[in-house]
């Protein structure tokens, strides 16, 4: 289904509204996860035959980036989930 360009502006301003002054580095720190693992996500179903390369050069680079051990490792549990999940949906 695809959203038309104005309708994911307005969701964008009407998210900033909501968190305005409320929003903390914890907060920030999850909400980039989060968008990390859909566009993950999105990029294993689109192209599933690579999901688990994309995976190992993604973490890679956010482990030379300094990236904390237990966030890297969150990652790589969720996205190997991810890489399971379409690999299961191929069949």
């Amino acid at each position: 289904m695809k959203v038309p360009e104005f309708e994911v502006f307005k969701r964008i301003e009407s998210l900033e509204e909501k968190i305005k002054g409320e929003f903390t580095v914890k907060d920030a720190s999850i909400l980039a996860l989060v968008g990390f693992e859909l566009a993950f996500t999105a990029l294993g179903l689109h192209t599933p035959q690579y999901a688990r390369k994309f995976k190992d050069e993604f973490l890679g680079k956010l482990k030379k980036m300094d990236v904390t051990k237990k966030w890297l490792d969150c990652l790589e549990e969720d996205c190997l989930n991810i890489c399971e999940l379409v690999e299961q949906l191929r069949k």
